[in-house]
């Protein structure tokens, strides 16, 4: 029997159907079975099997629930229980749910669908479709998986009323403010509200009672944020006495007269945590801390800073910094923040809100026009709609509900969103103490990792604090034993996690667990290399030794992005260690679907040369390059699908026959999937297919006519997604990749926890950033450009930006401890000193932890190692042989591989064009280019070094079709140039500023005429003015420089005034000034009141950029 564990008791209370549960169960505790457990409980004692209803979030753990139950009363047909205690409790209750299935004649071993076990975007559906009228979507199609195509329709038709003359003159501004967000560009606003549609379920109802941003909302939102970091910078100082007596010693010393100290006269004692006090807080954390955000030393604390020498106070006070520094580099980072944090929501930004709100709104019903017109939705249109019918009293949707679930339970609680979250309430709502009913919530907020998905962990900590969910009164229970790992691996993470989660001051409490298992194992062992490829070969060496020591071992190698993976299977591959990867390898690189995808694309579009030219090329034809160009020069007016069916080509036979074929039978020819399907059989392509790929094959298949249903393909950019999204099945072996997010749920023998130092992607910074509290949400657009990096608006938006990376920063943890607790037998922790330090890696959190680690290495610019990439061919025998063909004499180019641009330009200069201005106008492009990539370095260059630039500038004009014989004076002319502008204006137009572009494209209204250009240099200078400068490569003549430069400014001058009023209308804040310079003569002219000026000092730039008066 097994021995007793410290939660035995804990577990059978959880088991009791009289009061409804919350538990929190950490990895390795088995809540899975106990959940099973309890729904065996809730099956012996109701009616019918569908009134357990039990919940969860991917359909693979539901059926996991209903496989278990399954299995669990097929072994109660044993009449001997199980040795194990555990077992043998699910034995005993196994019994009593047969007793009640033979007694009902449910027969759920026959008929497992009765098992109420499904996902929680199975139950909105479900919910939905009992009311399709009330929902709003008529007959409920299934969700689409990727609907991103209607998302950009539905922007698109909203945003086409600004060209419309009955739109609305409010509707218009609204656009208007949106659009201006983007500078006036719709592609830039596309991914952001495409990204809003996508969670609209969260914030819809927020948006609807809003009815526009209201100000008093915005600040008391504000307010409610910048109290909490006060509160939480006040937890982490010294105590109060420590507090008041800084206070007092900067108080005497202003009293004294101390420069920059006067603030202190304004305090008794150092300020609450609240808002009001915000301007006061900052100032104290200045004179606490240096410009860059560390302790004042107490030699840095001098006159320079209001600390008189040789007086009590200063001496007072070097003795307190002492004390605030004691607590650490993070407290002062804390407290060195405030110095961003917003004293309000400005009126302007509640403005540009309220456009947003009401913008919002309308893509909203924008979009369901769009899927009533198409018959579609997506997830969130059913959980909105779901939501909606629960709501309705006229629907009774409810009351059926509430009639049918007597025991709820719901699995993996942490990951549940807003509006999951408020269906469950809404299922729950008609509850009543001693109804009969219960309720079974079971998760763990120290493995919430699906942020990106809109969980919300806090939700969870909420319902086990107030031990209350909706009218429902919990029993907050909590499990502390590990069943998976040895105790090596559970006293490793309890020690190091719990540093972890107390020292980042995780929102996540750190509950420890206890090994129930007996000591043995490896343990942990944490390997640092220099390279990456030597931690690869570090890691697989590992592998190998641990394969060698039992081949029965399971090992999974886990990693943060499946980028991470790719020195590691080069190192698997030498060593001949068979793996199969999880989401490794996508689907649409593999040859069975390039082949099948070809026939689809070439079925569909006669047109597509691409695709045809991948068809022709297939195993099923394989024609060479060679006929194919034969083919190229015989049929040269004709596209490659006419070029196919008139070639008299052997290895077209089979093709024109199976061409003529779906032209002639109406079932192939209106049924894209049969046609598709029919060509890629008919050519032989799936014959000698292996198991793996045959199943690849299908899922193409299957994914084709979903997209289909009329037999005609209707979203290709969704479809064409669809394929991108799926990935090859790979053989199983004891060695699996995966990310740390696939192996949630899993357990290995062994884990490698692999490239732990690995470079991550940067940070977001979405076009909004929201947040939701109850009732009230608070909108924030990232600003525009034209905006300083600390005015009231960007404060508020780097506010909720801030928070969003703390919430992803805290996820990074959890997502750490998910890896870690992966591992039964042993963990392997890998990473290479040679990547800069993030500290959003693991490799920082380790750390943090207690490892002692050195990463200070410098990024390491990985070779890449290109391999030729073989296709598999039919046998030989199934080939017939290519007849030889004549190639026609083609005039070859003098150019290796001369571009198509390249050869248009020829082709024009062989025609008449005037040579020279199209060398300089080639020219002209390259010296553009060298200075905006100049502009781009920390130092100018020299011209050693710029003639390191020689080989490139050689291959941009061969590519652009200069000829072989003129690139050498070409480059020496390009460099020349260059030279001459760092020598002159030049080193100070490319000078580094706080705000600059180069090749900046704008575009707007002017004057009732849309207008858009690109502008060559812009820049703030030292005294806020905005400088637009367009660069001119053209030499002028030897005699009469001033007239032609005059000339040429006037030539220029409307276009530069666009140029200018375009800048003004993006940087407002700023006096823009237009400049032309002239490269070859090191002319700077600027465009003043008085007309056109060329200045030869700085001085003469001050006097004629004066303002008017």
């Amino acid at each position: 029997m097994t021995t007793p564990t410290p939660d035995d008791q804990t577990r059978r209370d959880a088991l009791r159907l009289d009061h409804s549960v919350v538990l929190r169960a950490p990895a390795g505790s088995g809540k899975t079975g106990l959940l099973i457990q309890r729904m065996l409980s809730a099956l012996a004692v109701v009616d019918q099997p569908e009134n357990v209803l039990a919940i969860t979030f991917t359909r693979k753990a539901a059926a996991e629930i209903q496989h278990r139950l399954i299995e669990a009363l097929k072994l109660a047909r044993k009449d001997t229980p199980p040795d194990d205690t555990f077992a043998a409790q699910t034995w005993a209750l196994a019994r009593q749910v047969r007793a009640r299935d033979q007694a009902q004649s449910w027969h759920l071993i026959d008929n497992p669908a009765r098992i109420n076990a499904t996902t929680i975007d199975a139950l909105n559906r479900e919910l939905a479709s009992s009311m399709p009228v009330l929902s709003g979507l008529g007959s409920v199609p299934e969700p689409l998986e990727d609907a991103s195509g209607l998302y950009r329709e539905a922007i698109a038709s909203l945003f086409a009323r600004l060209e419309q003359p009955g739109t609305d003159d409010d509707e218009r501004r609204a656009l208007q403010q949106v659009l201006a967000l983007g500078q006036n560009r719709l592609d830039k606003l596309l991914d952001g509200l495409s990204s809003m549609l996508a969670t609209r379920e969260q914030w819809l109802r927020a948006c609807l009672s809003a009815r526009g941003q209201d100000h008093e909302v915005g600040e008391r939102l504000i307010r409610q944020h910048v109290n909490s970091m006060l509160k939480q910078v006040m937890d982490r100082l010294p105590d109060a006495h420590c507090r008041h007596d800084w206070v007092e010693a900067l108080r005497s010393l202003a009293a004294d007269g101390a420069a920059g100290l006067e603030m202190a006269l304004e305090l008794d004692t150092w300020p609450a945590a609240d808002m009001a006090h915000l301007a006061h807080w900052q100032w104290l954390s200045r004179t606490l801390l240096t410009t860059t955000g560390t302790w004042r030393s107490p030699r840095g604390m001098n006159v320079k800073g209001g600390f008189i020498k040789g007086h009590p106070a200063t001496a007072q006070a070097k003795q307190l910094i002492e004390n605030f520094a004691a607590y650490g580099d993070t407290t002062a980072t804390a407290l060195h923040n405030l110095s961003s944090l917003p004293d309000g929501y400005p009126q302007a930004l509640s403005e540009t809100a309220a456009a947003l709100n009401r913008v919002l709104l309308q893509l909203c019903g924008e979009l369901r026009l769009i899927f009533a017109n198409r018959q579609k939705a997506d997830y969130a249109e059913l959980a909105i709609a779901a939501l909606d019918a629960l709501a309705d009293t006229r629907s009774g949707v409810a009351e059926r509900q509430h009639a049918r679930i007597q025991h709820l339970l719901v699995d993996e609680m942490q990951d549940t969103s807003d509006a999951q979250h408020q269906l469950l309430i809404q299922l729950v709502s008609d509850w009543a103490p001693g109804d009969g009913r219960s309720l079974f919530l079971v998760g763990d907020p120290q493995q919430s990792i699906y942020l990106f998905r809109q969980a919300r962990v806090e939700l969870f900590q909420q319902v086990f604090e107030r031990a209350r969910l909706g009218p429902v009164e919990l029993t907050a229970l909590q499990l502390s034993s590990n069943f998976r790992s040895r105790p090596a691996l559970v006293q490793w993470c309890n020690t190091h996690m719990h540093a972890l989660f107390t020292q980042r001051s995780s929102p996540v409490s750190f509950a420890s667990s206890m090994a129930q298992r007996s000591a043995g194992g490896d343990g942990v062992e944490v390997v640092t290399t220099q390279t990456a490829d030597e931690e690869a070969h570090c890691a697989a060496q590992c592998i190998a030794a641990s394969l060698a020591q039992d081949s029965t071992r399971t090992i999974g190698v886990l990693a943060r992005s499946r980028a991470h993976f790719q020195p590691l299977i080069q190192a698997l591959s030498e060593r001949g260690i068979a793996y199969c990867g999880q989401d490794l390898d996508p689907l649409a690189h593999t040859p069975v679907a390039r082949d099948y995808l070809a026939c689809v694309q070439a079925l569909r579009h006669p047109a597509d040369d691409l695709a045809w030219a991948r068809l022709l090329r297939s195993p099923g034809i394989g024609l060479s390059w060679a006929t194919l160009d034969s083919l190229a020069a015989e049929f040269a007016q004709m596209s490659w699908s006419q070029r196919a069916r008139r070639a008299d080509e052997p290895r077209l036979a089979r093709l024109q026959t199976c061409l003529h074929s779906v032209e002639q039978r109406p079932g192939l020819k209106d049924n894209l999937p049969l046609a598709a399907s029919w060509l890629h059989r008919q050519l032989g392509m799936r014959d000698d297919l292996t198991g793996p790929e045959t199943a690849d094959l299908l899922r193409l298949e299957t994914l084709l006519r979903s997209h289909c249903p009329n037999g005609s393909l209707e979203d290709e950019h969704a479809f064409q997604a669809a394929v991108q999204r799926l990935f090859s099945q790979a053989p199983p072996a004891r060695v699996e990749l995966m990310t740390v997010h696939r192996s949630k749920g899993l357990e290995f023998d062994h884990v490698v926890l692999f490239g732990c130092n690995a470079g991550l992607r940067r940070a977001d910074s979405p076009l909004l950033r929201y947040e939701q509290r109850e009732a009230d949400w608070l909108l924030a657009p990232r600003p525009r450009e034209s905006l300083s990096q600390d005015t009231p608006a960007t404060r508020v938006y780097k506010l909720l930006n801030a928070q969003a990376q703390a919430d992803d920063a805290a996820e990074a943890l959890r997502l750490f401890y998910v890896a870690c607790t992966r591992a039964r037998e042993r963990l392997d922790i890998t990473l290479n000193t040679s990547q800069r330090g993030d500290k959003r890696n693991f490799a920082a959190l380790l750390a943090d932890s207690g490892e002692t680690l050195e990463l200070k290495g410098k990024r390491q610019e990985r070779e890449v190692l290109w391999r030729p990439v073989i296709h598999p061919r039919l046998p030989p025998e199934r080939c017939q042989p290519q007849q030889p063909r004549q190639l026609p004499h083609r005039q070859l180019s003098q150019t290796a591989s001369p571009s198509r641009l390249a050869s248009v330009q020829r082709d024009r200069v062989a025609a008449g064009l005037d040579w020279s201005r199209l060398r300089a106008s080639l020219i002209g492009t390259l010296v553009h280019e060298c200075l905006e990539r100049i502009a781009q370095l920390p130092t100018l260059p020299d011209a050693e070094q710029l003639e390191r630039w020689r080989g490139p500038l050689r291959a941009g004009l061969s590519r652009r079709g200069l000829p072989d014989s003129y690139l050498d004076e070409a480059c020496d002319h390009i460099i020349e140039l260059t030279l001459r502008a760092l020598n002159g204006w030049g080193s100070w137009l490319l000078a580094p500023r706080s705000w600059a572009r180069d090749e900046l494209a704008l575009a707007g209204w002017q004057s009732d005429e849309w207008v858009s250009a690109i502008i060559d240099r812009c820049f703030e200078d030292d005294q806020q003015r905005c400088w637009v400068v367009d660069y001119k490569t053209n030499a002028a003549p030897s005699q009469q420089v001033s007239a032609w430069l005059q000339e040429q400014c006037q030539h220029y001058d409307q276009q530069l005034a666009r140029y200018v009023a375009l800048m003004g209308a993006l940087r407002p804040q700023n006096r823009a000034i237009g400049a032309l310079y002239f490269i070859a003569c090191d002319a700077l002219m600027i465009r003043t009141q008085h007309g056109w000026q060329q200045v030869f000092t700085h001085d003469e730039i001050s006097a004629l950029t004066a303002p008017a008066d």
